[in-house]
Protein backbone atom coordinates (compact mmCIF):
# COMPACT_ATOMS: atom_id res chain seq x y z
CA UNK A 1 0.00 0.00 0.00
CA UNK A 2 1.46 3.38 -0.99
CA UNK A 3 1.77 6.24 1.51
CA UNK A 4 -1.30 8.21 0.37
CA UNK A 5 -3.61 5.21 0.60
CA UNK A 6 -2.17 4.10 3.92
CA UNK A 7 -2.34 7.49 5.62
CA UNK A 8 -5.92 7.91 4.38
CA UNK A 9 -6.82 4.48 5.75
CA UNK A 10 -5.24 5.29 9.11
CA UNK A 11 -6.80 8.72 9.40
CA UNK A 12 -10.27 7.32 8.70
CA UNK A 13 -9.82 5.11 11.77
CA UNK A 14 -9.21 8.14 14.02
CA UNK A 15 -12.46 10.16 14.02
CA UNK A 16 -11.12 12.87 16.35
CA UNK A 17 -8.79 14.19 13.65
CA UNK A 18 -11.49 14.64 11.02
CA UNK A 19 -12.51 18.13 12.12
CA UNK A 20 -9.34 19.49 13.67
CA UNK A 21 -5.57 19.46 13.38
CA UNK A 22 -4.45 17.22 16.23
CA UNK A 23 -0.89 18.10 17.25
CA UNK A 24 -1.16 16.78 20.80
CA UNK A 25 -0.61 13.03 20.89
CA UNK A 26 1.98 13.83 23.56
CA UNK A 27 -0.93 14.64 25.87
CA UNK A 28 -3.34 11.95 24.69
CA UNK A 29 -3.68 10.25 21.33
CA UNK A 30 -6.79 10.47 19.18
CA UNK A 31 -8.44 7.13 19.91
CA UNK A 32 -8.44 4.65 17.01
CA UNK A 33 -11.73 2.95 16.20
CA UNK A 34 -10.34 -0.58 16.93
CA UNK A 35 -9.46 0.55 20.46
CA UNK A 36 -12.93 1.95 21.03
CA UNK A 37 -14.47 -1.26 19.68
CA UNK A 38 -12.30 -3.39 21.97
CA UNK A 39 -13.27 -1.36 25.04
CA UNK A 40 -16.95 -1.42 24.15
CA UNK A 41 -16.82 -5.14 23.42
CA UNK A 42 -15.38 -5.96 26.83
CA UNK A 43 -17.83 -3.64 28.58
CA UNK A 44 -20.70 -5.33 26.74
CA UNK A 45 -19.47 -8.78 27.76
CA UNK A 46 -19.33 -7.66 31.36
CA UNK A 47 -22.82 -6.18 31.06
CA UNK A 48 -24.44 -9.25 29.54
CA UNK A 49 -22.40 -12.11 31.02
CA UNK A 50 -21.50 -10.58 34.36
CA UNK A 51 -18.17 -10.01 36.07
CA UNK A 52 -18.01 -13.08 38.29
CA UNK A 53 -17.49 -16.80 37.88
CA UNK A 54 -14.55 -18.98 36.78
CA UNK A 55 -14.79 -17.88 33.13
CA UNK A 56 -14.77 -14.19 34.05
CA UNK A 57 -11.81 -14.70 36.39
CA UNK A 58 -9.83 -16.53 33.73
CA UNK A 59 -10.67 -13.84 31.17
CA UNK A 60 -9.37 -11.11 33.49
CA UNK A 61 -6.10 -12.95 34.09
CA UNK A 62 -5.74 -13.47 30.34
CA UNK A 63 -6.39 -9.79 29.62
CA UNK A 64 -3.68 -8.74 32.05
CA UNK A 65 -1.20 -11.26 30.64
CA UNK A 66 -1.85 -10.07 27.07
CA UNK A 67 -1.47 -6.42 28.07
CA UNK A 68 1.88 -7.13 29.74
CA UNK A 69 3.07 -9.10 26.72
CA UNK A 70 2.04 -6.30 24.35
CA UNK A 71 4.00 -3.66 26.29
CA UNK A 72 6.98 -6.00 26.54
CA UNK A 73 7.08 -6.42 22.75
CA UNK A 74 7.19 -2.66 22.21
CA UNK A 75 10.27 -2.14 24.38
CA UNK A 76 12.08 -5.43 23.83
CA UNK A 77 11.50 -6.78 27.33
CA UNK A 78 10.01 -9.98 28.72
CA UNK A 79 6.44 -10.00 30.11
CA UNK A 80 7.83 -10.97 33.52
CA UNK A 81 9.55 -7.56 33.65
CA UNK A 82 6.29 -5.64 33.16
CA UNK A 83 3.90 -4.45 35.85
CA UNK A 84 0.64 -2.89 34.74
CA UNK A 85 -0.08 0.57 36.15
CA UNK A 86 -2.69 3.27 35.73
CA UNK A 87 -0.15 5.75 34.35
CA UNK A 88 3.53 6.53 33.91
CA UNK A 89 3.26 8.66 37.05
CA UNK A 90 2.14 5.67 39.11
CA UNK A 91 5.07 3.70 37.71
CA UNK A 92 7.47 6.42 38.81
CA UNK A 93 5.90 6.54 42.27
CA UNK A 94 6.38 2.77 42.62
CA UNK A 95 10.11 3.13 42.04
CA UNK A 96 10.69 6.33 44.01
CA UNK A 97 8.83 5.08 47.07
CA UNK A 98 10.26 1.58 46.74
CA UNK A 99 13.70 2.69 47.87
CA UNK A 100 14.63 2.73 51.55
CA UNK A 101 15.59 6.38 51.69
CA UNK A 102 17.69 7.70 54.53
CA UNK A 103 17.89 11.36 55.48
CA UNK A 104 20.72 12.95 53.53
CA UNK A 105 20.43 10.58 50.54
CA UNK A 106 20.38 12.32 47.18
CA UNK A 107 18.64 11.96 43.85
CA UNK A 108 19.15 13.70 40.53
CA UNK A 109 16.72 14.86 37.87
CA UNK A 110 16.64 17.65 35.28
CA UNK A 111 15.00 21.02 34.67
CA UNK A 112 13.08 19.59 31.69
CA UNK A 113 10.89 17.08 33.49
CA UNK A 114 7.12 16.88 33.49
CA UNK A 115 5.69 18.04 36.84
CA UNK A 116 3.96 14.64 37.06
CA UNK A 117 7.40 13.04 37.26
CA UNK A 118 8.82 15.62 39.64
CA UNK A 119 6.00 15.46 42.16
CA UNK A 120 7.08 12.08 43.62
CA UNK A 121 10.59 13.50 43.97
CA UNK A 122 9.32 16.59 45.76
CA UNK A 123 7.29 14.45 48.13
CA UNK A 124 10.12 12.09 49.01
CA UNK A 125 12.26 15.17 49.63
CA UNK A 126 9.65 16.53 52.02
CA UNK A 127 8.93 13.30 53.85
CA UNK A 128 12.33 11.62 53.90
CA UNK A 129 14.79 14.51 53.98
CA UNK A 130 16.28 13.54 50.62
CA UNK A 131 18.29 16.14 48.71
CA UNK A 132 17.11 16.74 45.15
CA UNK A 133 19.43 18.07 42.44
CA UNK A 134 17.79 19.38 39.25
CA UNK A 135 20.57 19.73 36.72
CA UNK A 136 20.13 22.52 34.19
CA UNK A 137 20.14 21.23 30.61
CA UNK A 138 18.74 24.54 29.24
CA UNK A 139 16.50 23.37 26.35
CA UNK A 140 18.26 20.01 26.13
CA UNK A 141 21.32 20.96 24.09
CA UNK A 142 23.61 20.82 27.15
CA UNK A 143 25.57 17.57 27.49
CA UNK A 144 23.36 15.66 29.92
CA UNK A 145 26.07 13.16 30.87
CA UNK A 146 28.50 15.89 31.91
CA UNK A 147 25.82 17.82 33.78
CA UNK A 148 24.64 14.75 35.70
CA UNK A 149 28.21 13.61 36.41
CA UNK A 150 28.92 16.96 38.05
CA UNK A 151 25.93 16.48 40.39
CA UNK A 152 26.76 12.95 41.55
CA UNK A 153 27.98 12.52 45.13
CA UNK A 154 28.57 9.42 47.28
CA UNK A 155 25.01 9.87 48.62
CA UNK A 156 23.30 9.77 45.19
CA UNK A 157 20.98 6.76 44.93
CA UNK A 158 18.69 7.45 41.99
CA UNK A 159 18.75 9.35 38.69
CA UNK A 160 15.36 10.03 37.12
CA UNK A 161 15.04 11.68 33.71
CA UNK A 162 12.91 11.65 30.56
CA UNK A 163 14.18 9.86 27.49
CA UNK A 164 12.32 12.49 25.45
CA UNK A 165 11.66 15.60 27.53
CA UNK A 166 8.03 16.68 27.60
CA UNK A 167 8.84 20.40 27.43
CA UNK A 168 11.19 20.70 24.46
CA UNK A 169 11.31 17.17 23.02
CA UNK A 170 15.04 16.85 23.62
CA UNK A 171 16.31 13.28 23.28
CA UNK A 172 18.60 12.39 26.17
CA UNK A 173 21.28 9.67 25.85
CA UNK A 174 19.87 6.91 28.02
CA UNK A 175 22.65 4.39 27.53
CA UNK A 176 25.44 6.84 28.37
CA UNK A 177 23.62 8.08 31.47
CA UNK A 178 22.98 4.50 32.58
CA UNK A 179 26.66 3.63 32.18
CA UNK A 180 27.63 6.66 34.26
CA UNK A 181 25.09 5.80 36.94
CA UNK A 182 26.01 2.14 37.21
CA UNK A 183 29.71 3.01 37.46
CA UNK A 184 28.70 4.85 40.63
CA UNK A 185 26.26 2.19 41.89
CA UNK A 186 23.23 4.41 41.20
CA UNK A 187 19.84 3.27 39.93
CA UNK A 188 18.21 4.80 36.83
CA UNK A 189 14.50 5.48 36.34
CA UNK A 190 13.51 6.62 32.85
CA UNK A 191 10.29 8.50 32.16
CA UNK A 192 9.28 7.05 28.78
CA UNK A 193 5.91 8.79 28.46
CA UNK A 194 7.12 10.70 25.38
CA UNK A 195 9.40 8.04 23.91
CA UNK A 196 7.65 4.67 24.10
CA UNK A 197 5.85 4.33 20.77
CA UNK A 198 7.42 7.44 19.23
CA UNK A 199 11.04 6.30 18.92
CA UNK A 200 12.69 2.86 19.10
CA UNK A 201 13.10 1.77 22.73
CA UNK A 202 15.19 -1.30 23.58
CA UNK A 203 15.51 -1.55 27.33
CA UNK A 204 17.83 -4.55 27.40
CA UNK A 205 20.28 -2.73 25.15
CA UNK A 206 20.48 0.53 27.10
CA UNK A 207 20.56 -1.17 30.50
CA UNK A 208 18.14 1.11 32.36
CA UNK A 209 16.81 -0.27 35.63
CA UNK A 210 13.25 1.03 35.34
CA UNK A 211 11.03 2.53 32.64
CA UNK A 212 7.77 4.36 33.34
CA UNK A 213 5.40 3.96 30.38
CA UNK A 214 2.20 5.78 29.48
CA UNK A 215 -0.54 3.89 27.63
CA UNK A 216 -2.70 6.76 26.37
CA UNK A 217 -0.14 8.78 24.43
CA UNK A 218 2.02 7.33 21.64
CA UNK A 219 0.66 3.81 22.28
CA UNK A 220 -2.89 4.92 21.38
CA UNK A 221 -4.58 3.26 24.34
CA UNK A 222 -7.22 4.63 26.73
CA UNK A 223 -6.43 6.87 29.67
CA UNK A 224 -5.86 5.06 32.93
CA UNK A 225 -3.33 2.64 31.40
CA UNK A 226 0.44 2.41 31.71
CA UNK A 227 3.24 0.11 32.76
CA UNK A 228 6.44 -0.18 34.72
CA UNK A 229 9.41 -2.02 33.28
CA UNK A 230 11.58 -3.39 36.09
CA UNK A 231 14.78 -5.07 35.00
CA UNK A 232 14.94 -8.69 36.06
CA UNK A 233 17.81 -8.22 38.50
CA UNK A 234 16.11 -5.22 40.15
CA UNK A 235 12.91 -6.88 41.37
CA UNK A 236 14.32 -7.23 44.88
CA UNK A 237 15.98 -3.80 44.85
CA UNK A 238 12.79 -1.86 45.50
CA UNK A 239 10.00 -2.85 47.87
CA UNK A 240 6.32 -2.54 46.94
CA UNK A 241 4.86 0.43 48.79
CA UNK A 242 1.30 -0.82 48.45
CA UNK A 243 0.20 -4.35 47.67
CA UNK A 244 -2.95 -6.28 46.78
CA UNK A 245 -3.98 -9.77 45.84
CA UNK A 246 -2.23 -9.56 42.47
CA UNK A 247 1.05 -8.70 44.20
CA UNK A 248 0.99 -12.04 45.99
CA UNK A 249 1.80 -15.42 44.50
CA UNK A 250 -1.12 -17.01 46.37
CA UNK A 251 -3.47 -14.02 46.03
CA UNK A 252 -3.11 -13.39 49.76
CA UNK A 253 -4.50 -16.80 50.72
CA UNK A 254 -1.27 -18.19 52.15
CA UNK A 255 -1.62 -16.57 55.57
CA UNK A 256 1.30 -14.22 54.93
CA UNK A 257 3.17 -12.21 52.35
CA UNK A 258 4.42 -14.24 49.40
CA UNK A 259 5.29 -11.73 46.70
CA UNK A 260 5.22 -12.59 43.02
CA UNK A 261 8.73 -13.59 41.82
CA UNK A 262 8.57 -11.00 39.01
CA UNK A 263 7.43 -7.44 38.30
CA UNK A 264 3.82 -8.38 39.05
CA UNK A 265 4.67 -7.81 42.72
CA UNK A 266 4.24 -4.10 41.94
CA UNK A 267 0.62 -4.54 40.82
CA UNK A 268 -2.22 -4.18 43.29
CA UNK A 269 -5.74 -5.44 42.88
CA UNK A 270 -8.78 -4.74 40.73
CA UNK A 271 -8.20 -3.24 37.28
CA UNK A 272 -10.43 -1.57 34.71
CA UNK A 273 -10.65 -4.56 32.39
CA UNK A 274 -12.23 -2.80 29.39
CA UNK A 275 -9.29 -0.39 29.55
CA UNK A 276 -6.81 -3.26 29.70
CA UNK A 277 -8.36 -4.73 26.58
CA UNK A 278 -8.08 -1.28 25.01
CA UNK A 279 -4.43 -0.99 26.03
CA UNK A 280 -3.58 -4.17 24.19
CA UNK A 281 -5.79 -3.19 21.24
CA UNK A 282 -3.89 0.05 20.73
CA UNK A 283 -0.58 -1.78 20.53
CA UNK A 284 -2.00 -4.49 18.27
CA UNK A 285 -3.31 -1.80 15.91
CA UNK A 286 0.07 -0.06 15.88
CA UNK A 287 1.86 -3.36 15.28
CA UNK A 288 -0.50 -4.56 12.59
CA UNK A 289 -2.28 -1.88 10.57
CA UNK A 290 0.16 0.97 11.20
CA UNK A 291 3.54 -0.67 11.84
CA UNK A 292 5.87 0.83 14.41
CA UNK A 293 8.81 1.31 11.97
CA UNK A 294 6.51 3.11 9.50
CA UNK A 295 5.02 5.27 12.25
CA UNK A 296 8.42 6.28 13.61
CA UNK A 297 9.71 7.06 10.14
CA UNK A 298 6.67 9.31 9.57
CA UNK A 299 7.25 11.10 12.87
CA UNK A 300 10.90 11.75 12.05
CA UNK A 301 9.99 13.06 8.59
CA UNK A 302 7.33 15.37 9.99
CA UNK A 303 9.81 16.71 12.55
CA UNK A 304 12.25 17.57 9.77
CA UNK A 305 9.54 19.30 7.74
CA UNK A 306 8.21 21.19 10.77
CA UNK A 307 11.66 22.64 11.42
CA UNK A 308 11.85 23.81 7.83
CA UNK A 309 8.43 25.44 7.84
CA UNK A 310 8.43 27.01 11.30
CA UNK A 311 12.00 28.17 10.87
CA UNK A 312 10.72 30.58 8.25
CA UNK A 313 8.15 32.29 10.52
CA UNK A 314 9.24 35.77 11.52
CA UNK A 315 9.84 36.30 15.26
CA UNK A 316 9.47 32.55 15.93
CA UNK A 317 12.18 30.72 17.85
CA UNK A 318 12.45 26.93 17.84
CA UNK A 319 13.54 25.71 21.27
CA UNK A 320 13.84 22.00 20.49
CA UNK A 321 17.46 20.90 19.95
CA UNK A 322 18.46 18.84 16.88
CA UNK A 323 18.46 15.56 18.83
CA UNK A 324 14.76 15.17 19.55
CA UNK A 325 11.81 12.81 19.61
CA UNK A 326 8.39 13.64 18.21
CA UNK A 327 7.90 16.93 20.05
CA UNK A 328 8.76 20.39 18.72
CA UNK A 329 8.56 23.48 20.93
CA UNK A 330 8.64 27.10 19.86
CA UNK A 331 7.90 30.63 21.04
CA UNK A 332 6.87 33.81 19.22
CA UNK A 333 8.23 37.08 20.52
CA UNK A 334 5.51 39.23 22.09
CA UNK A 335 2.90 36.45 22.42
CA UNK A 336 2.57 34.49 25.64
CA UNK A 337 2.60 30.74 25.16
CA UNK A 338 -0.78 30.15 26.82
CA UNK A 339 -2.35 32.89 24.72
CA UNK A 340 -0.78 31.50 21.54
CA UNK A 341 -2.06 28.01 22.35
CA UNK A 342 -5.56 29.44 22.85
CA UNK A 343 -5.44 31.34 19.56
CA UNK A 344 -4.41 28.17 17.72
CA UNK A 345 -7.26 26.26 19.36
CA UNK A 346 -9.68 28.87 18.02
CA UNK A 347 -8.50 27.79 14.56
CA UNK A 348 -9.10 24.13 15.49
CA UNK A 349 -5.36 23.51 15.76
CA UNK A 350 -4.75 21.71 19.03
CA UNK A 351 -1.30 22.05 20.60
CA UNK A 352 -0.28 22.58 24.23
CA UNK A 353 1.57 25.28 26.08
CA UNK A 354 4.43 24.61 28.47
CA UNK A 355 5.27 26.74 31.48
CA UNK A 356 9.02 26.16 31.73
CA UNK A 357 10.46 27.03 29.32
CA UNK A 358 7.51 29.18 28.29
CA UNK A 359 6.59 27.83 24.86
CA UNK A 360 4.05 26.04 22.69
CA UNK A 361 4.63 22.38 21.90
CA UNK A 362 3.40 20.35 18.97
CA UNK A 363 3.39 16.56 19.09
CA UNK A 364 3.76 15.10 15.63
CA UNK A 365 1.87 11.84 15.32
CA UNK A 366 2.25 9.42 12.43
CA UNK A 367 -1.28 10.40 11.32
CA UNK A 368 -0.38 14.07 10.82
CA UNK A 369 0.29 15.40 7.33
CA UNK A 370 2.50 17.98 5.67
CA UNK A 371 -0.63 19.90 4.71
CA UNK A 372 -1.49 20.25 8.39
CA UNK A 373 1.98 21.61 9.10
CA UNK A 374 1.55 24.10 6.27
CA UNK A 375 -1.77 25.24 7.75
CA UNK A 376 -0.13 25.67 11.18
CA UNK A 377 2.63 27.73 9.56
CA UNK A 378 0.12 30.00 7.80
CA UNK A 379 -1.73 30.71 11.05
CA UNK A 380 1.51 31.34 12.95
CA UNK A 381 2.70 33.76 10.27
CA UNK A 382 -0.48 35.79 10.67
CA UNK A 383 -0.25 35.78 14.47
CA UNK A 384 3.44 36.71 14.40
CA UNK A 385 2.77 39.70 12.14
CA UNK A 386 0.11 40.97 14.56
Amino acid sequence: MDYDRKIDHIRRQMPAIQNCIYFNIGWASPMPVPVDEAIRGQAQRELTLGRVGPAATAAREDAMARARAAVARVIGASPEEIALTFSATEAMNIVVWGLDWQEGDELISTNLENPAGLMPLYMVRERKGVKLHLVDLHYGEVDAVEAIAAAITPRTRLIMFSEVTYSTGALLPVRRIVELAHENDILVLVDAAQSCGAIPVKVHENGADFYAISGHKWLCGPEGTGALYARRDRWETIAPTYVGVYSDLQHGLGGGLNLQPNARRFEGSTRNYPNLIGQEAGILWLEGEVGFPWAMECIAGLMHRARQLLGGVKNLSILTPPEAGGLLSFAIAGIDAEDLDSKLAQQRIFTRWVDEPRCVRISLGFYNTEEELERLTEVLQVLARR
